[in-house]
């Protein structure tokens, strides 16, 4: 018999408790899986599969390690290049594009041969990118805005194929791209976020709140969806009191940005198997958070840079819109002296510096930007000088909406004076109509609804529209309709045209090109055979074929602007016209060309008397202007 010593008892005893220990871990872990319940596997891994930061490092990889980052100057190049490529961009929204069995691409790639007859050869599609999960999760999308928060990089494909897109440069039509903005919508990172898998919370300026102090927040009112709700003051100054959350944000306080404060997700439960409650910042609305852009992590640098990849890389995109309005001003206060001295231009961090490096990289890659938000005019020398190429014109083209108001010259007279006094770089704006922005710096939301209002038309005579154009009878028994209708082309003519001889980026709506009146119903600016909605002017189609119409003088308008290369002149003096029923300017072209422009803001004829200005070689002109006549002459 084998004798037994203490070391095989020893070992005896240390392989038993292991034994023991391991059934022990393993009866737990077993409990503990078969217990705890956990967001679903399969949910996560196809919320991941269409996430943005998760397709990020394919975009980036394209980038890294290769000569295409750097191949231009990070700096501003000259913006003759891309304001040559076409007199004008045309803005549709393809969401409400009007089709039967195609494609809003398709569509607009089949009417290519109209667009150029036209004079226009580049397309601006905005928003061009899915913007949530409604159907997932019960959202009802109430908020126009949140209809411009994207969950993708991709376009989307209710829009059309990237080979339909593709297809539009080979028709000869430049498209314009987006980059993403500072806030998303609900989508698969934000899901992600709030279920806790691995880094996504640094996407957001976003934070847990601990169990003990759910009470203090919004009630729950939905278990079965995504359901969130904003802070009460209560709440909030609660939460603060606590020490949660800063003090306050500049944002908070700032008059004319979309509105911004914090919202309570309702219990989530996490990849974990822990339920949550989070506290986020938001923009617009609770179904738009906002993107943390101090997380140390720098994940939403990395999404924004795999944005301008995709954009100008692949889609092949020489202009693209930058947007930074979410993340203005959000930032903690220190303190209550901090706040009365705040203000919008001053406490712009973290946008402008988030900003200059976006319009850096795209410079890199040789394009252009624009920024599409709508910033107060005293604002655009700090935005031109973050290295956009081209920014909102907030000030000249409001303030003849005003003048065409009013009927008085004063407040386009004030416009430019600030523009020199300011000196804002006039090649370095873009002028959009009023359908191109979501938050408008106009008085009127359409370009049509103004001119609607001006000139006394009502609804039910836009009923008729339709059946007057078909009969020339009809036209004869509605005289005085007719003529309020010759009025409004021309106050179409006099503010498109105005807009196309100024310098800088030309981008008009469709919405406002045809004369949209029902902007929320879908609509055709192609096809006259599928359109029920009211178009004031008519269609492209109609529009070219017809020699009164807006379109047809406005072609003119811009063949003049490309030969002359008006997008690169400098506006250079005023002319006083003796008459504050109107207004002129003088600018030089680039060949050193002086062009002089009148127009009469009124519906009634109106005399100009201009003395001679030999400093700019423009003689003595005396003209009686037309009811919304544009005059432009070159010396």
């Amino acid at each position: 018999m084998k004798k037994i010593t203490p070391s095989t008892i020893l070992k005896a005893y240390i392989v038993l408790f292991c034994l023991i220990l391991c059934a022990c871990k393993t009866t737990r872990t077993t409990q503990t899986i078969s217990d705890l319940p956990r967001a679903d596997s399969r949910y996560i891994g196809w919320l991941e599969k269409e996430s943005i930061f998760n397709a990020s490092p394919e975009k980036i990889k394209i980038v890294s390690g290769t000569q295409f980052a750097w191949n231009f100057s990070s700096s501003k190049h000259d913006k003759h290049n891309i304001l040559a490529v076409t007199p004008l961009w045309l803005q549709i929204n393809p969401f409400n594009l009007k089709h039967k069995d195609q494609t809003p691409l398709k569509i607009i790639n089949n009417n290519s041969a109209l667009l150029k007859k036209a004079q226009i050869f580049g397309l601006y599609l905005y928003p061009n990118k899915n913007a949530g999960f409604e159907n997932l999760y019960s959202i009802e999308n109430t908020n126009e805005a949140e209809q411009h928060s994207p969950v993708s990089l991709s376009i989307s494909n209710d829009i059309g194929t990237e080979k339909e897109y593709y297809a539009l440069e080979a028709n000869a039509i430049q498209p314009a791209g987006n980059i993403l903005p500072f806030s998303l919508g609900v989508g698969s990172d934000f899901l992600l976020a709030l279920h806790n898998v691995r880094e996504y919370a640094g996407l957001f300026m976003m934070l847990e709140i601990p169990k003990e102090l759910w009470s203090v927040l919004p009630a729950q009112t939905d278990e079965n969806s995504f359901s969130p709700s904003a802070l009460t003051k209560e709440q909030f100054q609660r939460l603060k009191e606590i020490g949660l959350i800063p003090n306050h944000f500049y944002r908070d306080f700032f008059d004319g940005f979309p509105k911004s404060g914090f919202a309570a997700s309702n219990e989530i439960l996490g990849y974990d198997g822990v339920t949550r409650r989070w506290l986020y910042r938001y923009v617009n609305s609770p179904y738009t958070p906002v993107l943390n852009v101090y997380d140390p992590s720098f994940q939403t640098q990395r999404m924004l840079q795999a944005s301008i990849i995709q954009e100008i890389g692949i889609l092949k995109q020489g202009l693209v819109s930058v947007s930074v309005q979410d993340i203005w001003g959000q930032e903690s206060i220190e303190n209550s002296a901090a706040r009365q001295n705040s203000s919008p231009l001053k406490n712009h961090h973290p946008a402008l510096s988030a900003l200059e490096t976006i319009n850096r990289a795209v410079h890199g890659y040789g394009a252009w930007t624009f920024c599409r938000d709508n910033f107060p005019p005293d604002h655009m020398k700090s935005l031109q000088n973050a290295q956009t190429d081209f920014v909102a014109d907030t000030l000249l083209m409001p303030a003849l909406e005003q003048a065409l108001s009013q009927e008085k010259n004063t407040p386009l007279l004030q416009a430019f004076q600030v523009l020199q006094e300011q000196k804002i770089d006039e090649q370095s704006l873009w002028h959009g109509t009023q359908r191109c922005f979501s938050f408008s710096p106009y008085a009127y939301p359409a370009l049509t609804q103004f001119i609607l209002k001006k000139a006394n038309i009502t609804r039910q005579e836009c009923s008729i529209l339709k059946k007057m154009r078909e009969n020339p009878l009809l036209r004869e028994n509605n005289l005085k309709f007719n003529e309020k209708l010759l009025h409004a082309q021309k106050m179409q003519t006099l503010f498109l045209g105005f807009q196309s001889l100024l310098p800088g980026l030309n981008i008009i709506h469709a919405e406002d090109l045809t004369g949209t009146v029902n902007s929320h119903e879908k609509h055709s600016p192609f096809n006259r055979d599928l359109q029920k909605n009211i178009l004031l002017f008519g269609t492209l189609a109609e529009q070219i074929s017809h020699g009164e119409s807006p379109l047809h003088q406005l072609r003119s308008i811009w063949k003049i602007r490309q030969e002359k290369q008006l997008h690169s002149a400098k506006l250079c003096s005023i002319a006083p016209t003796q008459n504050p029923k109107t207004f002129a300017f003088i600018s030089e072209t680039p060949r050193k060309q002086k062009m002089l422009l009148a127009i009469n803001l009124s519906a009634t004829a109106q005399p100009i008397k201009i003395t001679a200005q030999k400093k700019f070689s423009i003689p003595k002109t005396e003209r009686t202007l037309q009811p919304y006549e544009l005059y432009y002459a070159f010396f």
